[in-house]
């Protein structure tokens, strides 16, 4: 279910275009680098955690028991548990018994939101120029 990603214009760019899914998993890093930095409960992104994790393990056809999330900063389980039945609710995810996976719902927004990451990266990037002395 992996999406290729590709830069606008086809220029060179000094960041290569990727898949989805490595967006997801670098988006995930990104994040336990942050949950790392700051105070303990400082950093609450876990409905997004969810969402990426559940998206990554898609993408290797596994469902995951909340045990298995391993989200960054380690929220609380009853903080984690929340968000579950909240996303579930919303119909963002499944819940087979202990098995979790996003619903199509979920995929697709979470699709659109690395696409929409991937494209502000990409208005950012510095197209490759000459190399310094090649003027």
């Amino acid at each position: 279910m992996t999406k290729m990603l590709s830069a606008a214009n086809a220029l060179p760019r000094l960041i290569a275009p990727g898949t989805t899914r490595t967006l997801a998993q670098r988006m995930l890093s990104a994040s336990a680098e942050i949950a790392a930095a700051l105070p303990r409960g400082f950093y609450a992104p876990t409905a997004l955690d969810i969402l990426l994790t559940l998206y990554i393990a898609e993408d290797d056809a596994r469902y995951l028991v909340a045990a298995e999330l391993h989200l960054p900063g380690g929220p609380p389980t009853g903080v984690v548990d929340r968000w579950l039945t909240a996303l579930a609710a919303e119909g963002l995810l499944d819940r087979q018994g202990e098995l979790l996976a996003l619903s199509a719902k979920g995929y697709d927004l979470v699709t659109a939101i690395v696409e929409a990451i991937h494209a502000a990266q990409r208005t950012l990037d510095v197209p490759c120029g000459p190399a310094p002395g090649d003027a």
